[in-house]
């Protein structure tokens, strides 16, 4: 018969344990350092009808595809605190308003497009009405959003536009989802030259000259 040494119950428990502990430490480490990096990194909260876009084509292609949806485009910088200090009240009118589109735009990733745009300070915002484009640019801080309320008041009422989307001004040469424009004119040349072909199939052959 074996007989179990003294303590070596207690003995394996508390290697057991601290190996438990050993295991669950990086875990523990990794979980608080997501919940850190969410925090961080405020300006990724969003909501259904909110978007981030990067770059003149992007910010074309969300223009066109809001058809005549009313437009709030957010220029902002991860650095800026005006920014983070407005953004939760934005968070909840977008919640009142999920038929507006809210495009964000990162100033640091488009410094190029920003000055064309003409914007100087931060956070700022551009509104945009289907086919009646750009109607409002201005500036806001937490202080004075009563003034982005009054510009969802003045411009939310629905339109039926009768004209395309004119996209950016300050960009005629960029046009919406160049390579779907590109792809239907290529599909309608091919039907229109299979069409020619089958004309000239049945067409009858010239009599010959005397």
């Amino acid at each position: 018969r074996l007989v179990r040494p003294a303590g070596s119950a207690v003995t394996r428990r508390s290697v057991v344990s601290r190996f438990d502990q050993a295991v669950s430490m990086p875990a523990r480490d990794a979980r608080a350092h997501a919940v850190v990096a969410v925090k961080e990194k405020w300006w990724e909260k969003t909501t259904p009808n909110m978007k981030d876009v990067n770059g003149v084509q992007e910010l074309v292609d969300a223009l066109a595809d809001a058809g005549d949806s009313l437009v709030i485009v957010d220029f902002y910088g991860p650095w800026c605190g005006a920014c983070r200090a407005m953004y939760p009240k934005l968070l909840k009118l977008m919640e009142q308003f999920p038929d507006v589109v809210f495009l964000k735009v990162n100033f640091d990733e488009n410094k190029a497009m920003c000055k064309t745009l003409g914007v100087k300070v931060l956070p700022y915002f551009h509104i945009y009405h289907g086919a009646e484009g750009r109607v409002a640019a201005f500036s806001c801080t937490v202080t004075k959003f009563q003034r982005m309320r009054d510009a969802l008041e003045n411009f939310y009422t629905p339109i039926c536009s009768l004209e395309n989307n004119p996209g950016l001004p300050e960009f005629p040469e960029i046009i919406p989802h160049p390579n779907e424009v590109t792809r239907v004119a290529g599909a309608h040349l091919a039907v229109a030259e299979e069409l020619l072909a089958a004309a000239a199939a049945v067409a009858p052959a010239p009599a010959a000259v005397a």
